[in-house]
């Protein structure tokens, strides 16, 4: 009985040495490890802002430009064209030119920029994938008495959210947005 024993005990020892030692543990870690990055960098994707298609975004800004809020005292706002000029995954840039009409032929630019300002913020505040906004503001000019409208480039300015997020908005002065802003040409 002990031969078969040993005979056995022999058998098992050679069938260990022929046999790769296998750590089954570590492709099964490192396809878990996998999996769970790629699950969190889903997660976070899924959780940036996204740009909408541009129609949407021209929508999105016109709805923001008229809505209520701060208004424009001396006049309103004719128009506004939107163009979505850049976009990534999770931020864009946007080019608006607004077009206002004074009541008076005197224009107050230190009131379109207050209304501008305003209306800036609250881009800023409610369109989370805004990186930065070409803001061009036109009135109309008569080159003769009943000829037509042209509009005119007043001002037109970039800004972008670094900037709106160094502001301390409760003491801005609106109409000082062309003292921070970039690219400032009247």
């Amino acid at each position: 009985m002990s031969d078969e024993i040993e005979k056995v005990m022999e058998i098992l020892k050679r069938a260990a040495v022929s046999r790769p030692k296998r750590n089954v543990w570590k492709p099964v870690a490192v396809i878990s490890t996998t999996a769970l990055v790629f699950l969190l960098a889903f997660a976070i994707w899924s959780n940036l802002p996204k740009v909408p298609p541009e129609g949407e975004v021209a929508d999105q800004v016109t709805r923001i430009l008229a809505g209520s809020g701060p208004s424009y005292s001396c006049g309103y706002l004719h128009g506004a064209n939107v163009k979505l000029t850049s976009r990534g995954i999770a931020s864009g840039n946007i080019d608006v030119t607004c077009f206002f009409m004074p009541y008076r032929a005197s224009k107050r630019l230190d009131e379109i920029k207050m209304y501008c300002t305003a209306k800036l913020k609250q881009l800023y505040e409610e369109l989370p994938w805004l990186k930065e906004c070409s803001f061009t503001i036109k009135c109309p000019y008569h080159s003769r008495p009943g000829g037509p409208i042209e509009w005119r480039q007043e001002v037109s300015f970039k800004f972008d959210r670094s900037l709106y997020e160094k502001i301390d908005w409760g003491k801005f002065f609106y109409a000082d947005i062309l003292k921070v802003a970039e690219d400032v040409e009247f």
